[in-house]
């Protein structure tokens, strides 16, 4: 009779969890997944062993990275990057913010001698332009002395030569040569004494004007590299003090944190953009983010197959919580337990 009753029992349980699995009653569900955390994006700045130069900047919530910059010294040059005097006063960063320079010997000493050269063709043109005492000046003054002897001896030797063919003891040929010879030292007295006037011909003074800019030119070239030296934060954040000499500077973006979660292949369908996520910290405290990003590239750990999936937590700048382990519930699209059984034993059996 008990083992009857046993039966009817037996069966009464076997046909109530029939009746259960087979209700289409959709249960929620969730799952704890732990992460890691980041800044939303780091620049860094780095050196190399042959000494080269490069910044980078990396979005951690895109996976990519979004700017690379090389710095190489040219042969026989040397590189020298000195961190800007107000980022020791603050470990703050704001966007666009000068963070260092970096000095290159070559062209720090090419500036200094186009400088030198500048200066002195401008003192030079200055010169040309209005120095009365000047040794130009002076130059002019002899050459217009000299025109002027010389026209008082060629006077003498054509005023002999007019009393010789006054004579007859000389033919008319030599007394024009004498004439002419004449003329023109007195055409070279007016040509020096216009210089002396002028100092200097137009022709000189735009020779150096032509110079000077040219040394502008260059200058202005050099100028333009050395500021391209200059290095600025593309990102507002926190400057991370470093113990590595290959790294020499790093900026953490705490605007936001992203935090990476791996999750199964299996349950990603359930997780979309911009689903909200309840995130835990090890200290208790509970934080809100969404899903920013969605990997596509399937990674496999231990033997089974992960999506990583980015999370920002919602204004969250404080830096506790940056490369810190976190846990957070997803919640996944809701099955019947019917569904639920079907996925356990499907689990079980590829394991």
């Amino acid at each position: 009779m008990i083992s009857k009753h046993k039966k009817y029992y037996s069966a009464a349980i076997a046909l109530l969890v029939i009746v259960i699995i087979l209700i289409p009653i959709e249960l929620s569900q969730s799952i704890s997944v732990k992460g890691k955390s980041f800044p939303s994006k780091v620049f860094i700045i780095t050196k190399s062993i042959n000494g080269e130069l490069s910044s980078s900047l990396v979005n951690n919530q895109s996976g990519i990275t979004e700017e690379v910059n090389y710095y190489q010294a040219e042969r026989g040059d040397n590189f020298n990057f000195v961190i800007d005097s107000n980022l020791k006063l603050s470990n703050r960063v704001v966007i666009n913010q000068k963070l260092g320079e970096i000095f290159s010997f070559r062209i720090m000493s090419e500036i200094e001698e186009l400088r030198s050269s500048l200066e002195t063709e401008k003192f030079y043109l200055k010169m040309l332009r209005s120095a009365e005492k000047s040794a130009l000046v002076n130059a002019a003054k002899n050459n217009l002395e000299l025109a002027d002897q010389k026209v008082i001896e060629l006077t003498k030797i054509f005023n002999r030569q007019k009393s010789l063919l006054e004579r007859n003891l000389i033919s008319k040929e030599e007394f024009e040569i004498a004439e002419g010879n004449l003329n023109l030292s007195k055409i070279e007295v007016k040509v020096a004494q216009e210089k002396l006037n002028e100092v200097v011909t137009k022709e000189e003074i735009d020779y150096v004007k032509s110079k000077i800019e040219g040394f502008e030119t260059q200058l202005s070239i050099l100028e333009k590299r050395k500021e391209n030296f200059e290095i600025f934060s593309p990102i507002s954040g926190t400057l991370v003090k470093n113990f590595n000499s290959d790294t020499l500077l790093t900026i953490n973006e705490t605007q936001n944190v992203i935090v990476n979660f791996p999750i199964r292949f299996s349950e990603i369908n359930s997780i979309y953009l911009n689903q909200i996520v309840e995130i835990k910290s090890a200290d208790g405290n509970k934080l809100n983010g969404n899903v920013t990003h969605i990997d596509k590239l399937v990674k496999d750990i231990k033997g089974e197959s992960f999506v990583i999936v980015s999370v920002s937590l919602n204004n969250i700048s404080n830096e506790q919580f940056i490369n810190s382990t976190l846990e957070a519930d997803f919640v996944l699209e809701s099955k019947t337990i019917f569904q639920i059984l079907t996925s356990y034993f499907k689990k079980e059996f590829n394991k």
